[in-house]
């Protein structure tokens, strides 16, 4: 029984030393990992700081029109032109016109906007109409002359038991006005229709009285109600002592683009200005199709979706585009307040999360080690070996990451050692990263005025998928529809 209990007394006498045989073990492995690579890694000083402005890589991509659908109902997106193919191709293509002296862009819908009267319809919902008092209907010409003879024809007949046909204008309706021949006759309705649809002379979508004294007691006008289709519908209206006319609605978000376009056909970019704009025969054009409706408007050229791209330039409001000022002034500003490098972003994560953790975590088993806590030591080292191990494993693809990190590494071992506090190093990092922002955004704000930088953004600039000549209409300049759809 005396032997026994010696040997049970062995064994009790010796657990301390395995302990502490484990320790050893654990801290020379890890010394030995942290020392290979801080050996190997942290040779001469770091400047994170000087790194980070030298990356100019970095930053995320700079930056349609807020109005219309680019897509166009079908929702199929407007490089398909689908919309407004035949219009599109008819605008931007080359074919020659007799009699037509050319022009830059020959195109048989450009020749019709300038040669013809067009009424720009502004419907909501495909819903509009002009009441007998509205400016166009007592004009001498087209839509004016054609309620005059509207107005004569059923005073004539509305009390007539066989009423004559009216036959002082015909019509047709269709996507391309080119095609459009008006050939068709407009039928009177001497009943003045129903109280849902009041009709005296019937166009179709397009109905017009030429009094009150209709079911609905709507008033003597033309009215437009435009079914949602995926082509807009032109009418062109013509007769015996009218001039020939055309109408076409236009709503914000119900059609695209009355043209499309391609850039190359559309749009001309100044290299030595940096200015982007229309070609003049296509402003002019647009400007007279506006004119000719009284609409108070005035056109601009705006860069459309993607959006948040090229800054100013989706928003401008002129009819040229200056790159300058729409882009590469807004963000310079931008870079000057806060910076524009996604690097800076890495840095200070694993900079907050040494200084949340990395370093609690060497203070840790500093403390247990001054307090000669073995279990507690074993404890708290584990934890730091595993965070260590994180910080020290390299590979990064952001310039200068790798060395930031392991500069923490480094201050974590010192914390272990005892050779500096947690204090003094959260106060050390915390100043680093505030000097690494502001070089960083002084880096950032340096790459904007490089000439070789703003050329390339501009060269950019110039392959951006679409542009739009639009109009601001309406009362307040509130409603905005693009005129001219320009797609690369």
């Amino acid at each position: 029984m005396a032997r026994e209990k010696r040997q049970l007394h062995s064994q009790k006498s010796s657990w301390p030393w395995l302990l502490v045989g484990a320790l050893v073990l654990v801290f020379l492995a890890l010394g030995i990992v942290v020392g290979v690579v801080l050996s190997g890694k942290l040779k001469g000083d770091s400047d994170p700081a000087g790194q980070l402005a030298k990356n100019g890589k970095g930053g995320p991509g700079q930056g349609e029109i807020g109005v219309g659908n680019p897509k166009g109902d079908s929702g199929k997106g407007s490089p398909e032109r689908k919309p407004g193919v035949n219009i599109g191709s008819l605008l931007g293509g080359k074919p020659k016109v007799e009699g037509i002296e050319d022009d830059g862009i020959n195109s048989p819908l450009l020749e019709l906007i300038k040669k013809n009267r067009v009424y720009l319809v502004l419907t909501k919902a495909g819903q509009s109409g002009f009441t007998q008092n509205a400016p166009v209907l007592n004009e001498d010409l087209h839509l004016g002359a054609f309620f005059k003879a509207i107005e004569a024809h059923h005073k004539d007949n509305n009390v007539k038991q066989s009423p004559d046909k009216f036959e002082a204008a015909t019509y047709a309706m269709g996507p391309d006005p080119t095609q459009l021949r008006a050939d068709r006759p407009i039928p009177y309705v001497s009943n003045g229709g129903t109280q849902a649809r009041p009709v005296q002379y019937d166009l179709g979508p397009i109905t017009a009285l030429a009094n009150a004294l209709n079911p609905a007691r709507r008033p003597a006008g033309i009215y437009f109600s435009f079914p949602r289709l995926e082509k807009r519908q032109w009418t062109h209206i013509e007769g015996k002592a009218i001039e020939p006319f055309y109408l076409v609605p236009m709503e914000v978000g119900r059609y695209p683009a009355l043209v499309i376009l391609t850039v190359t056909d559309g749009i001309e970019f100044d290299d030595e200005t940096m200015t982007a704009g229309v070609k003049t025969e296509i402003t002019e054009a647009i400007k007279k199709l506006i004119k000719d409706s009284n609409f108070p408007t005035k056109t601009m050229l705006r860069a459309g979706a993607p959006l948040a791209t090229w800054g100013l330039a989706h928003v401008n409001t002129g009819e040229t585009i200056d790159f300058k000022k729409a882009h590469l002034e807004p963000q310079k500003a931008v870079a000057n307040l806060k910076g524009n490098n996604p690097n800076l972003a890495q840095y200070e994560k694993w900079t907050n999360e040494a200084i949340s953790h990395y370093f609690p975590a060497a203070q840790a088993v500093a403390e247990a080690k001054k307090r000669n806590d073995i279990l507690k030591a074993l404890e708290k080292t584990a934890a730091y070996t595993e965070m260590s191990l994180r910080f020290v494993k390299g590979g990064s693809s952001i310039a200068g990451l790798d060395k930031h990190k392991e500069e923490l590494t480094r201050d974590a071992v010192e914390i272990v050692q005892g050779r500096m506090t947690i204090q003094v190093a959260r106060k050390k990092w915390e100043a680093k990263m505030k000097e690494m922002k502001v070089a960083g955004a002084k880096a950032e704000a340096a790459k904007w005025d490089e000439k070789e930088h703003q050329q390339a953004e501009w060269e950019r600039f110039k392959k951006h998928q679409v542009f739009y000549l639009a109009g601001s209409m309406g009362i307040g300049n509130r409603a905005v529809v693009p005129f001219v759809q320009f797609n690369q």
